[in-house]
């Protein structure tokens, strides 16, 4: 005799369902199925990796939009010749004073990506990367 977990009526060996409330017997080979558990125990394995991936796709697109927000959001102006004196004798460099002026959002939203361009080579890249976008549209 087997008794229902979820009632305690008790039913014959053979019985698949409980006659008092119609729970299920659990099956012997249910508690052991292989690979049920290997799943259970690997599946916050993947939804780290998937979540991680999902933050770098988006930090690149963060870093990556950067770039054309410069270019179609920016104003440039460029100052007329500045005359200024070398140390050598007789000779004055003119020099144009190109400027970028950006809404003050701009500054706010990539604050962490204006601060990755005055460290280390990655600025470096990133600011080639940055250069490139504006060159691109003259």
């Amino acid at each position: 005799m087997k008794a229902c977990t979820y009632c305690g009526h008790e039913e014959g060996e053979d019985a698949s369902h409980c006659s008092g409330c119609g729970t299920e017997f659990a099956q012997v080979g249910d508690e052991n199925t292989p690979g049920v558990d290997q799943d259970r125990e690997f599946n916050w394995v993947r939804m780290a990796v998937l979540y991680l991936a999902v933050c770098l796709f988006g930090g690149m697109l963060y870093l990556l939009s950067l770039g054309p927000v410069m270019r179609y959001c920016g104003k440039v102006t460029t100052t007329a010749p500045i005359a200024a004196p070398t140390p050598t004798a007789g000779t004055v460099s003119m020099t144009m004073v190109r400027t970028i002026k950006h809404p003050s959002w701009v500054g706010i939203v990539y604050y962490p990506a204006f601060k990755l361009l005055s460290g280390g080579s990655v600025g470096d890249v990133y600011m080639r990367y940055l250069e490139w976008w504006q060159s691109s549209g003259n």
